[in-house]
């Protein structure tokens, strides 16, 4: 019996800790390659535009990678020690950026990348 009330307690104790991490929105840190190229500017604009964004649910922080790689993967390293919830990268180049997906992954972060490849699995 005793046993019974612990899971139960625990059990509503973890339903607890669900809404209140579910109340906080989702930070999302989007690593873009450089905000002078159309394609990045019309991805920061249509998601600040998205219903998500819109309503709170999630937060989009951007950064400019300025067309350098070790730019990207020094963001990279900011997003993952602020705890990010996810991380979208538009990668610079197929091999410079792959120590975003590791290091994320480590840090059981997901990753999406966008508009480009990276040698990842």
């Amino acid at each position: 019996m005793k046993m019974t009330k612990i899971a139960l307690l625990a059990s509503a104790m973890m339903m607890g800790n669900m809404a209140v991490a579910q109340a906080a929105p989702v930070k999302i840190a989007v690593l873009m390659y450089g905000n002078k190229a159309e394609f990045v500017q019309l991805m920061e604009r249509y998601g600040k535009e998205h219903p998500a964004v819109k309503s709170g649910d999630a937060v989009l922080t951007f950064y400019d990678g300025r067309y350098d790689a070790s730019v990207q993967n020094d963001q990279a390293a900011t997003a993952i020690q602020t705890r990010a919830d996810a991380i979208i990268v538009n990668p610079m180049d197929f091999e410079a950026n792959i120590d975003i997906v590791t290091n994320a992954n480590e840090a059981k972060i997901p990753v999406v990348v966008t508009n480009a490849r990276l040698n990842t699995e």
